[in-house]
């Protein structure tokens, strides 16, 4: 009687993976999802980012039109008191209406712009700020204004990096606000 052939493998050719390689495959695959993970959070911070800039874009257009209708008051650089204190806290005190027609200065028109622009900041931005720079007193003369604001930290932030942002106190600086500058000719 004959023996019908069998079609074994040589045993030296069956191999499977050692565990090393299985190790090192796993380990591959882990750095290749970690990458995917922070790649996801930074993109789900994305449209609050565009969010904030559309927000603060839009109160620079407003400050900007209530300085052209306050030319005086922006030439007399009583817009140049808007500071940035990097807090979200709102001020203590609001001072309202502060102009009743007709008795409105310039002056006092432009505390009750100040006021009601830095209160929009705060309250629509993570700690937000407006900052107002007036290099010129003539009526030619081109101002800046600043919206600033502190992004929630994530992986891929760059912070204040490739913004155009004031001079800043160091203790501000450090806590690297992220803003939105507007050139503007009253």
């Amino acid at each position: 009687m004959r023996r019908a052939h069998s079609s074994h493998w040589p045993a030296g050719s069956m191999r499977g993976a050692t565990l090393i390689e299985i190790l090192v495959s796993i380990l591959v695959l882990s750095f290749g999802l970690l990458a995917i993970g922070n790649m996801l959070a930074y993109a789900m911070q994305l449209p609050k980012v565009a969010g904030n800039r559309a927000v603060a874009s839009n109160l620079a257009q407003e400050l900007i039109e209530r300085m052209r209708a306050n030319v005086a008051a922006f030439q007399a650089n009583h817009y140049g008191a808007m500071t940035y204190t990097g807090t979200a806290d709102l001020p203590a005190t609001n001072p309202g209406n502060q102009c009743n027609y007709p008795n409105c200065t310039a002056e006092a028109l432009a505390i009750q712009d100040i006021d009601e622009v830095s209160r929009a900041a705060r309250m629509q931005l993570p700690s937000g700020g407006v900052m107002v720079e007036n290099p010129g007193v003539s009526a030619a003369g081109e101002g800046r204004v600043f919206i600033l604001w502190k992004e929630a930290a994530s992986a891929g932030s760059l912070g204040n990096k490739g913004d155009i942002c004031p001079a800043l106190t160091s203790d501000l600086a450090d806590s690297a606000p992220r803003c939105v500058m507007i050139k503007f000719r009253p």
